[in-house]
């Protein structure tokens, strides 16, 4: 029996980028990222999976 399981790749080593975003923006990042008790990394992280539907 052969069995073939489709998915997400498993998760690779996380890397340091440097992004400009406009001061607004990067303070409501913040305040919706301490708001759901995760980092500023992790909040964006999970909205990216969400768009792109992973």
């Amino acid at each position: 029996m052969l069995l073939l399981l489709a998915g997400r790749p498993p998760k690779a080593h996380a890397v340091r980028v440097n992004i400009t975003l406009d001061k607004n923006l990067l303070a409501g990042i913040d305040e919706a990222a301490a708001e759901a008790g995760t980092t500023r990394s992790g909040f964006l992280a999970e909205a990216a999976r969400r768009v792109m539907n992973r």
